[in-house]
């Protein structure tokens, strides 16, 4: 009942409601006396998440701000250390990740979170596809993260900024704080955001408590703009008890997989914008300690990135290039770890493309060149490098209210260090069953490469009246890939005259395909989304599926806003279906997973001039779920209360 309750009291707040027309969007951008913003690649292959949508949705962790979008979910859930961004059925390590521009190329074990804040996420754009080749290290696409501005939060008129809000969410009884301040004058600008989290062992949905999912964040954030250049520096801190596999749950007996974590990355970045040319350099450098319950070993896998690029246009012609040299350092015991030995790693890539129109026909060919060499830092092992060419060729044509669009694409990603060179002991035996299993190296691990081609069919058109507006789209993808990389596991019986082996491998043929159905409706304050996504894949070498692929999903999005009052509310379905193509045949350990309709809602009110109260549950009614390829439940209904106050 209380829910409801909380629904009401948010409904019924109307103090100093204005007649003026109003927004969600509490500041505007005003024109800067720079030449202006690069104009990105446009493409119906990319979908935006924006500013809006996570407001409405008081995200905490990436999964709440991925699931609104149908084109990309997240695995390995629920604990928020292990979210790994799922594109097309591709994971974390074949798909690309960029924040603001800087490559986001860290794993470290099974550890595959994204480091940032996300209070300073004001928008997302998901690529179904690779054909921007201005990102690097992809089989098929990749998520883009944008952090806000000093205009996001300066309103109209003013010259000063400042943003205080306060969550509290039930379901890991977290709570955030998060302050915000910005200057603008007439060719400077700056921004602070400092962010402090709190969270208590995550209730799952079972009626469980998920043991040692607790965690503690400390988040800063600073930028500084002159004329066309920016500066950033960002720091992210992250203090919790997870498994060295923050997949599994093993009980408190099992000392040897759990640990004292701590994460720390810092972010140093300087760019230059117009509207001809873009060019970014960076600093990252991701620092994870943790220290064995059991044996009290620390031990600490760091990984530097530094990279640059530049993209310019001339004419119909886009050129561009970038790089990126990754240093990996690991320490226990005074010694290096062999699993993450230290190392160096050098990718990098050039690529021109053209623009040709005829008529109602746009052309996009292009070539790209992607090379990258890695080595040992003790020189046990021989260096690596390769070359490859990669080609495209985007294509659309108008037909009055159709507009169809065809890509050819191909793309590489290169193998990480620690996927080429890790030895030494994986996990230990049983004693009773299983042997002691090690890492292999595997010095011949090819690069993968993928070609795919897609194919879109959308239609916009006013469908009733002139106050209305519908958009419906199909599109289908096939992605070849050939070398597609996995891990190869091989456990041993205490009777067997050898240890087990874990090695990273090649599977010479491995295919995806998949369709996606969207249907948009806006007719004045109502706004209602329908989107059905579906990914086949087949390890086609051993006639088997690649079985840690989403389910089926239906999304389903309403909103309606009172503009009088201020007030906006709305609803999202999320239907998967059950997923039942696995291998039990096999030694892989995914399991089918039952189908489920979970419920989330969501109430937003702006009073009082300054003030802003968002009200969301998710998982309405507690719906009993586990995502495919998880091994845990899910977060039980989570009421979540946001306060925000701006001046």
């Amino acid at each position: 009942m209380s829910k409801f309750i909380l629904v009401l009291i948010f409904l019924s707040f109307n103090a100093n409601a204005q007649k003026s027309v109003y927004t969600l969007e509490s500041v505007s951008h005003t024109q800067q006396t720079y030449e202006g913003e690069f104009e990105e690649n446009e493409s119906s292959a990319i979908t935006n998440i924006e500013k809006e949508e996570i407001q409405n949705a008081n995200v905490s962790s990436i999964d709440d701000l991925l699931r609104l979008n149908s084109n990309v979910t997240t695995s390995r859930g629920p604990r928020s250390f292990g979210e790994a961004p799922q594109v097309r059925g591709l994971d974390t390590g074949k798909v690309f990740i960029y924040v603001d521009g800087e490559r986001q190329n860290f794993q470290a074990g099974h550890t595959s979170m994204l480091a940032f804040d996300v209070e300073n996420i004001k928008s997302v754009s998901v690529h179904e596809n690779s054909t921007d080749f201005s990102k690097t290290g992809t089989l098929s696409g990749g998520v883009i993260f944008r952090t806000i501005e000093p205009e996001d939060i300066i309103k109209v008129g003013n010259n000063f900024g400042t943003q205080f809000k306060t969550q509290r969410n039930s379901a890991n009884a977290e709570t955030v704080l998060n302050v915000k301040n910005a200057y603008r004058s007439k060719k400077q600008s700056a921004l602070l955001s400092y962010s402090n989290k709190d969270a208590s062992n995550l209730a799952l949905n079972d009626g469980t408590e998920l043991e040692n999912s607790a965690y503690t964040e400390n988040n800063f954030m600073g930028k500084y703009k002159n004329g066309n250049f920016k500066l950033k520096y960002e720091y992210f801190n992250r203090e919790d008890l997870s498994p060295l596999d923050p997949s599994l749950n093993p009980p408190g007996r099992l000392e040897s997989l759990l640990g004292e974590s701590d994460l720390t990355k810092n972010t140093i970045a300087l760019s230059y914008e117009n509207k001809k040319f873009r060019s970014n350099l960076y600093r990252n450098s991701l620092v994870m300690t943790k220290i064995n319950r059991e044996t009290n070993v620390s031990e600490t896998r760091e990984i530097e990135t530094i990279g640059g690029d530049y993209i310019t246009k001339i004419g119909n012609w886009k050129l561009g290039a970038d790089l990126a040299i990754d240093n990996l350092n690991s320490e226990e015991d005074g010694a290096s770890i062999n699993a993450y030995p230290r190392a160096q790693k050098i990718e990098s890539t050039a690529f021109v493309e053209r623009k040709i129109i005829y008529n109602d026909l746009i052309l996009a060919p292009g070539l790209k060149v992607n090379y990258y060499n890695m080595s040992l830092d003790n020189n046990e092992f021989e260096q690596r490098n390769n070359t490859a060419l990669t080609r495209k060729l985007q294509s659309q044509y108008k037909m009055g209210k159709f507009t169809v669009e065809a890509n050819y694409v191909e793309s590489i990603n290169t193998p990480k260090v620690q996927q080429v060179y890790p030895t030494g002991l994986h996990s230990e035996g049983d004693d009773f069953i299983f042997r002691d299993n090690f890492f292999k190296p595997n010095l011949g691990l090819k690069h993968e490469t993928s070609v795919q081609k897609d194919f879109k069919v959308s239609y916009v058109s006013q469908a009733f009246n002139d106050y209305d507006m519908l958009s419906v789209s199909y599109s289908y993808f096939d992605n070849d890939i050939q070398d597609y990389i996995f891990t190869e596991r091989i456990d041993r019986s205490i009777l067997d005259e050898e240890n087990g082996t874990t090695q990273f491998v090649n599977i010479p043929d491995a295919h995806l395909y998949g369709e996606n159905i969207e249907v948009k409706y806006l007719y004045d304050q109502f706004e209602a989304n329908f989107t059905y996504a579906k990914i086949r894949g087949r390890n086609e070498t051993l006639n088997m599926y690649l079985e840690d692929l989403p389910a089926d999903t239906y999304l389903y999005n309403l909103k309606y806003t009172l503009e009088d009052l201020k007030l906006s509310f709305g609803y999202q379905g999320i239907q998967a279906q059950k997923q039942n193509r696995t291998n039990p045949q096999s030694l892989q350990r995914t399991e089918k997973t039952p189908g489920y309709f979970i419920h989330n809602v969501f109430v937003n009110k702006r009073f009082l001039t300054h003030w802003n109260a968002n009200l969301r549950i998710d998982n309405l009614g507690n719906q009993k779920y586990r995502r495919h390829g998880s091994h845990l439940f899910e977060s039980e209904e989570d009421i979540k209360i946001a306060l925000t106050y701006s001046l």
